[in-house]
């Protein structure tokens, strides 16, 4: 079960930064000091309603905006934006832990970098040490390089080997970690929690 729901509205930046930009609140607010349709500009806004008519000119109410916003037509709108939005907004549902991820992009970026430079240099570490089935198999167990561990159960599935022969291999790839040796590289690569 999901903890949030999450509704993204679409709404056109280039045309709201310059109505922040003069010092209004709300576009209500703009609206209401300019004289104009709230209405008509929401749905200018929002994508719902597009700002050109079917001979591809522009709307007279939308030249009133852009002439108050003192923007031209290229400024206020993409291509894909004066034929509207097809979808308006999005509802998304999601976990707290991919709340959190979704709300720090650059944290997540350098997440990313970090898990890979890990990840390059435990599979070089692996290499060295292991057969190719036994690091496959480490990188199962432990979720190297993928979201999800691995059971015993599912890789024997998976090789279509018996299960105890998958904990066997799993074991013995294991015991050549162990090596002291070998730890220390495990651990120069930053997974000190994978070596114990």
């Amino acid at each position: 079960m999901k903890d949030y729901r999450i509704k993204i509205t679409i709404r056109n930046e280039r045309l709201l930064h310059p109505i922040e930009k003069m010092g209004y609140k709300s576009v209500a607010e703009f609206c209401k000091d300019k004289n104009l349709n709230i209405s008509r500009v929401y749905k200018i806004l929002n994508g719902q309603c597009p700002p050109i008519d079917k001979n591809n000119n522009l709307k007279p109410y939308v030249i009133e905006l852009l002439g108050i916003l003192n923007i031209n037509i290229d400024d206020a709108f993409t291509k894909r934006q004066l034929n509207g939005f097809k979808r308006t907004s999005f509802t998304i549902k999601a976990s707290e832990a991919h709340l959190l991820k979704l709300t720090d992009p650059i944290k997540n970026q350098e997440q990313k970098l970090i898990e890979q430079q890990v990840n390059d240099s435990l599979s070089k570490v692996l290499k060295k040490h292991l057969h190719k089935r036994e690091r496959i198999i480490i990188k199962m167990i432990f979720g190297l390089g993928t979201s999800k561990t691995y059971t015993y159960t599912e890789i024997a599935e998976l090789f279509v080997i018996s299960i105890p022969r998958a904990s066997q291999i799993g074991k013995r790839a294991i015991k050549k970690l162990k090596n002291h040796n070998v730890l220390k590289s495990l651990t120069e690569a930053g997974a000190r929690e994978y070596s114990s």
